[in-house]
């Protein structure tokens, strides 16, 4: 029993001895030695609060090292809401070190504005599921970002963020955006963004998501999206080409998906016409305010099976084998100039 008691003992002391942050159940703050965070737990779950103390300049932030209270309760860290935003040294963090799993949400403002921020480790663990508004909004982190575990971004979330491209699960569900404040709004760097092929009944909400992305380029596949929201491109600047569309995107509350797209000369729909569908909600994706300010020269295609079916929405009453082009500036409400191709 002495002898079980004394292995006991040692592996708590070890444990301890190789705490990189402690949990102060007291002061309720974890600290590193040099950073130092309001923080609370609930269990064994803990989440970071506000910063209070930074080792200055160019500072490295490791949130993979073990927690625990000094003695033999280790945390993990499960929600991230230190409020650089607000914290009047925010400049002073250079490099951040994420843990690989358990850590489920980025909170708003997490890491707003900070502006010495050039490399983030992993940029973001696949645990993550919700990044909140603004929580990286002018980070000057030129990476690549992955975002196969998130459900939800809020609005702001990357905004002006220096990241080069993003992809994503099959489990999203929301990107939000507003008025100049879309989720990725003003990303200058970012080239591509990959949605999974497994991806259904995702919602872009508000509008302006990618605004302003004037490197995006390549094909956008929004097929696995219900929703695309209002101008979601809106004066994006870039070179897309190609949008691969669900033909469920053709109802109201989408509109002005192509306003300024006047790079894109291929517009393909995956699916069949929904039997509701009418002429004037799939004018409503092309047009803003009745008025289509970009799309020149530019094929819609679908499917050959679904040849007959989306004929009717052709001008001439038919689906071609391509030898018509989309030439007009501006489609009226009550009809809709809309020559298909066969892919």
């Amino acid at each position: 029993m002495k002898k079980l008691l004394f292995l006991v003992s040692a592996a708590v002391v070890g444990l301890s001895a190789s705490a990189a942050w402690t949990y102060d159940p007291t002061e309720l703050t974890i600290s590193d030695g040099v950073w130092t965070f309001s923080a609370s737990v609930n269990g064994t779950e803990l989440t970071v609060n506000a910063v209070q103390s930074d080792p200055g300049e160019g500072a490295t932030l490791d949130f993979s090292k073990l927690i625990t209270d000094g003695e033999s309760t280790v945390y993990t860290l499960v929600t991230l809401n230190p409020n650089f935003g607000a914290y009047a040294d925010k400049s002073h963090l250079a490099t951040l070190v994420l843990p690989k799993e358990g850590l489920t949400k980025i909170s708003a403002d997490a890491f707003k504005d900070c502006t010495s921020l050039t490399s983030i480790t992993p940029f973001l663990p696949d645990s993550v599921i919700s990044v909140g508004g603004s929580a990286f909004l002018s980070v000057p982190v030129a990476q690549d970002l992955s975002l196969l575990g998130v459900q939800t971004v809020s609005a702001g979330a990357f905004m002006s963020s220096a990241i080069t491209s993003v992809a994503f699960g099959s489990g999203l569900k929301t990107l939000s955006a507003g008025y100049k404040n879309g989720c990725f709004y003003s990303c200058k760097n970012l080239k591509t963004v990959t949605f999974d092929p497994e991806l259904k009944d995702a919602t872009i909400s508000g509008e302006m998501a990618f605004s302003l992305c004037s490197a995006l380029t390549g094909t956008m596949d929004l097929s696995g999206f219900k929703n695309i929201g209002h101008r979601p491109f809106y004066d994006y600047g870039g070179t897309i080409s190609r949008f691969v569309l669900s033909s469920n995107l053709a109802k109201s509350e989408n509109s002005s998906l192509f306003c300024t797209c006047s790079s894109t000369k291929i517009i393909e729909f995956k699916t069949p016409p929904p039997p509701n569908m009418t002429k004037e909600a799939l004018a409503a994706i092309y047009n803003y305010d009745g008025y289509n300010t970009a799309l020149k020269d530019c094929y819609t295609i679908v499917p050959k099976e679904f040849k007959d079916d989306w004929a009717q929405y052709s001008s001439i009453g038919e689906v071609t084998a391509g030898s018509s082009y989309w030439h007009q500036n501006w489609v009226g409400s009550n009809y809709l100039k809309f020559p298909l191709a066969i892919d």
